[in-house]
C-alpha cells in the first residue's frame, strides 16, 4: 500500500500485528517483535519484546551507515553486544547506552531517526523514569489557528504529538 509521509521501515511496524510474518533482510526490521523470516539466509525466527528493544539499543550503539545515522566511534556489534549484556529491562538498556553516549540530544536525536513506530503518530522518547541532561522545550505554531502547542513533554517523556513541525527549538543546556 503507498505510504505518503511515512518511511516504509514504519509502515511496516505500525501494521504488523501478532499474525503478522514480516518478511525481509533488513536488520532494522528486527526491533519490531513478533515473526520474522530472511528470505536470503531461509531462516524463521521471533523477536520477543525484550530482544526488539535489545536490537534497537544495539542499534544506537552501532549506528546505521546505510541511514548515514552515525552510532559509538568504536562499537561494533560484538562490543555492543557485551556492553548490554546482562540487561533485563528497557530502562537498563537505556541507562547503559545513555551512560556511553554522554550527549543525551545525540541520543535523542539517532533514537528518532533509528525508532520503527508502532503507532501513526509515535516518535522514541526516552524511557519514563530517565533523567535526561539537558532541558528540551519546544513549540510549533499551527498555521490554521496560531495556537502553540507542545510536541514534547520530558517531565514523563510522553509524546504529546508526533508529525508536526518543529518551528521553534529552544535547548538549555546543564553541563552537556
Amino acid at each position: 500500500f503507498p505510504s505518503h509521509d511515512k518511511e516504509a521501515d514504519d509502515e511496516i511496524g505500525i501494521a504488523a500485528g501478532e499474525d503478522t510474518l514480516i518478511c525481509s533482510i533488513d536488520k532494522d526490521l528486527l526491533m519490531i517483535p513478533g515473526k520474522h523470516y530472511n528470505f536470503v539466509k531461509k531462516e524463521y525466527r521471533t523477536i520477543g519484546e525484550l530482544e526488539g528493544i535489545c536490537n534497537f539499543y544495539t542499534q544506537l550503539l552501532v549506528g546505521d551507515t546505510s541511514d548515514n545515522i552515525r552510532g559509538i566511534d568504536g562499537i561494533g556489534p560484538v562490543k555492543a553486544n557485551r556492553a548490554l549484556a546482562g540487561c533485563g529491562s528497557e530502562q537498563e538498556y537505556f541507562g547503559v547506552v545513555q551512560r556511553i553516549y554522554s550527549d543525551d540530544l545525540r541520543l535523542l536525536n539517532n533514537g528518532r531517526l533509528l525508532w520503527i513506530r508502532r503507532q501513526p503518530d509515535q516518535m522514541w522518547c526516552f524511557p519514563q523514569d530517565s533523567e535526561p541532561q539537558f532541558e528540551y522545550t519546544h513549540t510549533m505554531e499551527e498555521e490554521s489557528d496560531q495556537s502553540t502547542e507542545p510536541i514534547l513533554d520530558l517531565q514523563d517523556g510522553q509524546l504529546v504529538s508526533g508529525e508536526q513541525m518543529v518551528q521553534s527549538l529552544d535547548l538549555n543546556t546543564k553541563g552537556v
